[in-house]
């Protein structure tokens, strides 16, 4: 695979010959593709997800009814018993500590599997590495001015200061509609994926690609922008997702989220502060700690704790739009100072 997209940008550099817009337009073209893709399954999924869950739930039942008539398998299920009863507890999906908790699990050590060997082909200098560089001089080569401040607009979402506030507020507006304890996998999700981050950075030392629009102090690997974009805004998805009541929402919510996170890590490649590999690894730091954080917000739910369901008042209520129109105000004028500030060093 990493042979394959070598290839390609190799191919893609070569394109600088024929002119600057025949790869502008090969990358629209991709990027069009991507989003038509992307469009179809958020727009048919909402439609036809329950028939195809409701399917999936019955392919396993008949699956499962027909091992049970086996005669080999009825004898292994004699022989072992406490095999059979640990893995039916494992797939049991009407509790969380079923298959819920299987699957987050299993994401966590896919995760971590495709985390290290990330990290593997990094220090080992192997074809990923190539794959950075060739990346990394046609950012530097195609790189429209006209991008650079809606790429430090996107960017400045994951700056210290307005994650910081964001924080609270997450944590205000959860105590006031009577969620407090679901902070917890928040917090824990944030602060695991930054030490994590900063941990990373220190034993790779990797440092940043030449021609970067911003100078960034710290090493390059992994992204801490990627990271927090998925462990916090990941996690603030997940918050939307697990509170709302109809499916057709919980995907869209899903969608825009997962392209917000997109945008962030795309946003540090177009900048030119970081090489491909760079915000992968990110991506999956911010990933593993995410289900952290989710499995202990589960886990808090399926002891009482956490009630998705519980009423919130109208005094409650106004507290929660006066809170967010607050701070939608306060980042937006962040966001775009930060903006004023780059164009007027130029």
């Amino acid at each position: 695979m990493e042979q394959f997209f070598t290839t390609v940008l190799l191919s893609i550099e070569h394109f600088h010959v024929l002119g600057y817009w025949v790869a502008f337009l090969a990358a629209l073209l991709v990027i069009l593709i991507a989003w038509i893709m992307l469009w179809f399954v958020q727009y048919y999924l909402p439609r036809y997800g329950n028939r195809l869950w409701q399917a999936t739930v019955l392919f396993g039942r008949t699956l499962r009814s027909r091992f049970a008539d086996n005669p080999y398998v009825c004898r292994w299920m004699r022989e072992h018993p406490g095999s059979i009863q640990f893995l039916a507890k494992r797939a049991d999906y009407t509790h969380f500590f079923g298959l819920p908790l299987t699957l987050l699990v299993l994401s966590l050590a896919v995760t971590l599997v495709l985390l290290a060997e990330v990290a593997e082909d990094v220090a080992t200098a192997d074809s990923i590495v190539v794959v950075d560089h060739i990346a990394a001089r046609l950012i530097s080569t195609f790189r429209a001015p006209e991008l650079i401040p809606i790429a430090i607009w996107i960017t400045n979402w994951c700056a210290p200061p307005i994650i910081g506030v964001l924080l609270v507020v997450a944590c205000l507006l959860l105590w006031l509609v009577n969620r407090r304890f679901a902070a917890v996998g928040l917090v824990i999700s944030l602060l695991g994926a930054s030490l994590f981050s900063v941990l990373n950075k220190l034993v790779f030392q990797r440092l940043r690609p030449d021609g970067a629009v911003l100078l960034e102090p710290s090493y390059s690997f992994p992204s801490s922008h990627a990271t927090l974009s998925v462990a916090f805004y990941g996690f603030l998805g997940y918050l939307l997702i697990r509170s709302a009541k109809k499916w057709d929402t919980r995907i869209k919510l899903c969608f825009v989220m997962m392209g917000f996170i997109f945008l962030i890590g795309l946003s540090r490649i177009v900048l030119g502060v970081h090489y491909l590999s760079d915000v992968w690894a990110g991506y999956l730091v911010g990933l593993l700690w995410l289900i952290v954080g989710i499995s202990v917000n589960e886990w808090l739910a399926a002891t009482g704790r956490i009630d998705w369901n519980l009423p919130v008042g109208r005094y409650r209520k106004i507290m929660v739009f006066s809170l967010m129109l607050v701070a939608a105000i306060g980042v937006a004028g962040y966001l775009f100072t930060q903006v004023l500030i780059f164009r007027d060093l130029q």
